[in-house]
């Protein structure tokens, strides 16, 4: 009787072990066929054993196009590569890198990719794949890269803290400085000294989550100041300040003109109060403006 008993919790254990198995293998496989990513699974010559639907609707094949070997659907420059990572996933390590594959139509696609051994019982025998299609978002960066070097204005990529990490070639050009003489540098030396406190609080706040627009004089390589107006806006990655970029008018000439302008009305304001002789001022249409004190003190009439 106990043998009986026995035999039959035995068999209750592999029952329960069996459902429990199953169930397991349910799950996995759905989380195999419904990855929003591509997932692959080859052996160990490289042919594909499986792939999830991701895989054909990325690369735009049918299930019976896609045969063998995986590397025919690398380009030809990426098939020694390609190989290389796949040896190192076949002899156990797991390893995420960057590869470009060919979709149908032939135009390339640029994958995340994580490998993963499919080991048994201690022994490697396939490879599990895992790819996230990067390829828009590198259109997008090199989209972003390419406007940034273009920019007519100077622009310029700052670190945390405030080291330069990038500038563009009108960047270059306005400050007469060479790239490599300016990154990983601080750019608060370029920044004369009346103005680095300034100049450094807005950093701050742009680094805070802010957008600044600040008149900012710098010297040029030549030893001269500029002055440039700069719009600063924070790099923000996942909810996270990581940088701050920066574009930069160079507004030298306007300054100076500015200057020149604003003498010349103090003097003509000087002038003007301080003649001994009574002046008065009317517009086009003849209607009174101003006049100076003398005026004033001849006429016995405040200008009021």
């Amino acid at each position: 009787m106990e043998l009986f008993d026995s035999l039959n919790d035995l068999h209750k254990v592999d029952a329960t072990t069996h459902r429990q198995l199953a169930g397991s293998e349910l799950f996995y496989r759905s989380l195999f066929e419904h990855h929003p990513d591509v997932v692959f699974h080859l052996d160990l010559d490289g042919n594909l054993i499986e792939a999830n639907g991701s895989f054909y609707k990325v690369l735009g094949y049918e299930a019976e196009e896609v045969q063998g070997d995986f590397r025919s659907l690398l380009p030809p420059d990426q098939v020694e590569w390609g190989n290389a990572c796949f040896d190192k996933a076949r002899q156990g390590e797991s390893l995420n890198y960057h590869l470009v594959a060919r979709h149908k139509d032939g135009h390339p696609l640029e994958f995340l990719v994580t490998n993963i051994p499919n080991v048994v019982h201690g022994t490697v025998v396939g490879v599990y794949g895992i790819a996230k299609d990067i390829t828009e978002n590198k259109y997008l960066r090199e989209s972003y890269k390419s406007l940034f070097t273009h920019l007519k204005d100077a622009g310029f990529i700052l670190d945390l803290n405030g080291h330069i990490i990038d500038v563009n070639e009108a960047g270059m050009t306005v400050g007469g400085y060479a790239k490599e003489e300016l990154l990983d540098k601080s750019f608060i030396p370029l920044i004369v000294e009346e103005e680095r406190e300034k100049v450094f609080g807005s950093f701050q706040r742009v680094l805070g989550g802010e957008t600044m627009t600040i008149d900012c004089s710098l010297f040029h390589k030549g030893g001269h100041v500029i002055v440039l107006n700069i719009t600063a806006v924070p790099i923000n990655i996942s909810g996270r300040v990581v940088g701050v970029i920066g574009i930069a008018k160079d507004i030298t000439e306007q300054k100076l003109i500015e200057r020149v302008l604003q003498e010349s009305k103090q003097r003509y304001e000087s002038l003007f109060m301080h003649h001994p002789d009574g002046v008065a001022y009317f517009d086009t249409q003849g209607c009174f403006v101003d006049c100076n004190p003398a005026l004033e003190r001849i006429i016995g009439h405040s200008k009021q």
